[in-house]
């Protein structure tokens, strides 16, 4: 939050990056390119037991951060348009973490 305030060296090299492949971290929440023209967004769920009403509102929070940097950042904007915006709600954040439940057009997809 504090670079895409001050719009600095590091918030350009940090765009940069992100536009060259690498992930973007942002108020908790990563984003990356993927294959078959998707950007992707993870998040990590606080309970390994997520329901339906936890995992829409994980996916909510995510889709009010894309929007937000859509709205505040043209780089970030520029480089997602046209892409398809999947999020994947995870088990956590380390190497052992498993996609938990994937969201796409608003629709839950367990990957039990």
């Amino acid at each position: 939050s504090r670079l895409l305030n001050s719009r600095g060296d590091a918030y350009h090299n940090a765009i940069e990056r992100f536009q060259n492949g690498a992930s973007l971290m942002y108020d908790g929440i990563a984003f990356g390119f993927r294959p078959n023209n998707e950007i992707a967004c993870g998040i990590v769920a606080d309970t390994p037991d997520l329901d339906e009403a936890t995992a829409t509102e994980l996916a909510g929070y995510a889709q009010s951060i894309f929007d937000k940097l859509i709205a505040e950042c043209t780089e970030f904007k520029s480089a997602v348009d046209g892409r398809t915006f999947r999020i994947s709600i995870m088990s956590g954040a380390d190497q052992s973490a498993r996609e938990l439940c994937r969201v796409v057009d608003g629709k839950l997809n367990w990957q039990r």
